[in-house]
């Protein structure tokens, strides 16, 4: 995914922050209260898994500012807590995901980008080394 921000307005765009927020229910509905979710700061690479081996994982280009692992009903932002917490780990229990991005000031005109992989599999180390892989299909397919 590509998420960019072209400011089109009338003015400069002040602290702009970016938020991606994900509740996976890895294994489906019948084991959903079973996930345990990781944060890893040195790659920048949020994952979700359970006890059935199936795993998702998401990263980015830039990495991202901040993160958050929480119940899905307590994940959010307002305009009072508008920062993740940077929780590194969380679970087993039902849990949701979240990143966020600090872009800052976007001038008139001005363009700022970025690029998120997904990926899944029924391994943990499978779900990590695809992540490299999603990376090469970004850069072959997205221009």
């Amino acid at each position: 995914m590509r998420h960019t921000t072209t400011n089109v307005g009338s003015s400069r765009i002040e602290d702009l922050k970016l938020h991606s927020f994900f509740d996976f229910d890895v294994g489906g509905p019948t084991s959903y209260k079973d996930d345990i979710g990781v944060y890893d700061p040195e790659r920048g690479v949020i994952m979700a898994y359970d006890a059935t081996k199936l795993s998702v994982a998401m990263t980015s280009r830039p990495h991202p500012d901040r993160w958050e692992i929480s119940t899905p009903l307590k994940l959010k932002v307002t305009p009072i807590r508008r920062d993740l917490k940077n929780n590194l780990e969380l679970g087993p229990k039902d849990i949701a995901t979240g990143l966020q991005w600090n872009l800052g000031s976007i001038e008139l005109g001005e363009s700022k980008s970025v690029d998120i992989v997904l990926v899944a599999s029924v391994s943990q180390d499978e779900t990590s080394s695809l992540l490299e892989n999603a990376w090469s299909l970004v850069a072959r397919k997205i221009r």
